[in-house]
């Protein structure tokens, strides 16, 4: 992938939150508005049914005697809601709440047919306006309607939405007539249509423009700290990712350029002060931080999958620096191995090819598997297969890993290395005491050999001698170092006493 692709996919990474937040965001504003005008809508509907529920009781009222028109405008004088009501039989004014003036216009023609008991006709008293009107027939047969036309102010003062500035308009819709006149179902704003379960009416209510630009204003503010959390994750994430990458490339470089060394650690046969082997342990000589130990750099060869490729240079390195020592016969190399170098056939011709080198030079190749990592039947039938070519096998910091006691028993192996933190529990009271005792017992009933690492304290070794555990590793005798530092001028390996001046 060139620089030109990398930087045009970089752009895309920094513009795509700004996207994603500019989608929410008018998401969100777009239901704000809409919550809040279906709640509106729906409050108004309850409030407006009430009202025309009781002009249509007063309707009904007034039937009862329709022709009774004293009675009408006594009981309708300080009603609020109503700002006339009419008495019909057929096209007849029979009564007016508003008594009896010449200029009265009739609000109902009988021959108009109704589909609701609500309708919408010009205001009695205005010349542009239009009003409601409630109308109910007579049940008694009689021909006779009463016919109320709401009070528009009483009204919008009911609903709220006269002083409601989050609307630019309310709207009733009645059989396609619309209060006040002439509106359409269509805006520049966000809108919502609501409808009477009641009465069938239909409200629209259309948010203003101030309301809008105030639930935009209040997202914009909100997107703000959000924004700046977005991408201070997003550059701690690529600054993660590039350190990663950072990482990996080092670690593939360091390979390359050999910046890897060994040091090697004393297996010592405590009963006699001899050496019995070595194992080989590697070390980062990093070009800026200086020495990095294997717990740092590991975990990373994992991830990356070049722990194998590390194996390769181990055992590389390992034979160049011990072909040309001295070197006691039958000396004992570790050499670290991680579970899944066994699953490869080439690796398994390497690892033969290497015992061979190492047995030209007197030394006896030993693997010790971590335990990481279950051993799978293919990597048991290559440690089989090793071990029957002459290669020890072992198992590293056992008792802390993942080996089960039905691998040990599908396995052959030679040698079980006793975890340091088992050694450290000698002398106190630990719940590992008493499993430090277990392994020593199973390794006997499997006849297998111990050796016991991370033995720092004479009580220790004592301890570990009684149990007729002999071979140890650990700072009591000697830390490890260089090879060089181990071996005399002549190439041969130091007494004990040399290696470490503590033992002598």
């Amino acid at each position: 992938m060139n620089k030109k692709s990398l930087k045009y996919q970089e752009i895309v990474v920094y513009l795509l939150p700004l996207v994603i937040i500019y989608i929410t965001g008018s998401y969100l504003i777009r239901s704000s508005i809409h919550e809040t005008l279906v709640t509106t809508a729906n409050r108004y509907i309850q409030i407006s049914d009430d009202i025309f529920s009781d002009v249509e009781n007063e309707n009904k009222t007034a039937l009862l005697d329709p022709t009774n028109c004293v009675l009408h405008e006594q009981n309708l004088r300080y009603e609020h809601d109503i700002e006339e009501m009419q008495v019909f039989l057929n096209q007849d004014i029979v009564c007016s709440s508003r008594g009896d003036r010449v200029d009265m216009k009739a609000m109902y023609v009988s021959s108009e047919e109704l589909s609701s008991t609500l309708f919408i006709t010009p205001a009695p008293y205005s010349d542009t306006g239009t009003g409601i009107s409630v109308i109910n027939k007579d049940k008694a047969g009689n021909g006779y309607y009463a016919v109320s036309s709401i009070e528009r102010n009483y009204m919008r003062s009911t609903v709220g939405y006269w002083l409601n500035e989050r609307l630019k308009r309310a709207v009733i819709f009645i059989d396609g007539a619309s209060a006040p006149l002439g509106q359409k179902k269509s805006g520049s704003n966000p809108q919502y249509i609501a409808i009477s379960d009641l009465y069938g009416y239909e409200m629209l209510l259309e948010a203003s423009d101030t309301f809008v630009s105030e639930r935009k204003t209040f997202y914009f503010l909100l997107s703000i700290p959000i924004t700046l959390v977005l991408y201070l994750t997003l550059y701690y994430m690529r600054y993660l990712f590039s350190r990663e990458r950072s990482m990996y490339t080092e670690v593939k470089l360091a390979l390359k350029m050999r910046e890897f060394f060994l040091h090697y650690q004393p297996h010592i046969d405590a009963s006699s002060g001899s050496v019995f082997g070595l194992e080989a342990l590697i070390r980062w000589q990093h070009p800026v931080r200086g020495v990095i130990y294997p717990d740092v750099f590991i975990p990373l060869m994992e991830e990356y999958g070049l722990i194998n490729e590390m194996t390769d240079y181990v055992l590389e390195t390992a034979y160049h620096d011990l072909v040309e020592k001295d070197l006691t016969a039958g000396l004992h190399l570790g050499i670290n191995v991680p579970p899944g170098y066994f699953s490869d056939k080439k690796n398994i011709s390497l690892l033969k090819k290497y015992k061979q080198k190492f047995d030209n030079i007197g030394i006896r190749l030993g693997l010790e598997i971590t335990e990481r990592q279950f051993l799978d039947d293919l990597a048991r039938e290559s440690i089989s297969h090793l071990r029957t070519a002459g290669i020890d096998i072992l198992i590293d910091d056992f008792g802390t890993g993942q080996t089960s006691l039905s691998v040990l028993e599908q396995t052959n192996i030679d040698y079980l290395k006793i975890d340091k933190c088992f050694v450290d529990s000698i002398g106190h009271e630990s719940v590992n005491a008493p499993i430090l005792n277990a392994i020593i017992n199973l390794a006997k009933e499997l006849n297998v050999g111990l050796i016991a690492e991370g033995v720092e304290t004479e009580v220790q070794a004592q301890y570990l001698l009684a149990q007729e555990v002999t071979l140890h590793q650990g700072y009591l005798y000697a830390k490890p170092m260089p090879i060089e530092e181990m071996c005399s001028s002549e190439g041969k390996l130091k007494e004990l006493s040399t290696i470490n001046p503590l033992r002598a």
